[in-house]
């Protein structure tokens, strides 16, 4: 199990994981979540490739949320890039969840 980051505020745990959120929140936020997070401990951060698209998504297939694709494409790499910097450089061990071993149950 991987933990996800969170910021802890005012009594209030917000997510801090990853795509969806950092489409919402922006990078400075999710920043913040990044550092209690590993404060605490080891923690993830992932992202989608639709989180980096360009291309328009059909609100056909998501009629309920079309709020939620208004930022994405290039406004999100440039906030992973801006994660990336502030991470990168410091980072010891980072993996992905391919190269973490899973034990078998």
């Amino acid at each position: 199990e991987f933990p996800w980051p969170y910021l802890q505020s005012l009594g209030l745990k917000v997510p801090t994981a990853g795509g969806p959120f950092l489409r919402i929140f922006g990078s400075q936020l999710i920043k913040y979540g990044i550092n209690q997070s590993l404060k605490r401990g080891h923690t993830t951060f992932y992202f989608h490739p639709i989180d980096i698209c360009n291309e328009k998504i059909p609100m056909k297939f998501d009629l309920r949320r079309p709020m939620l694709w208004i930022v994405k494409g290039n406004i999100v790499k440039v906030r992973i890039t801006k994660l990336l910097e502030t991470f990168a450089p410091v980072a010891t061990n980072f993996r992905t969840l391919i190269d973490e071993p899973f034990s078998k149950r």
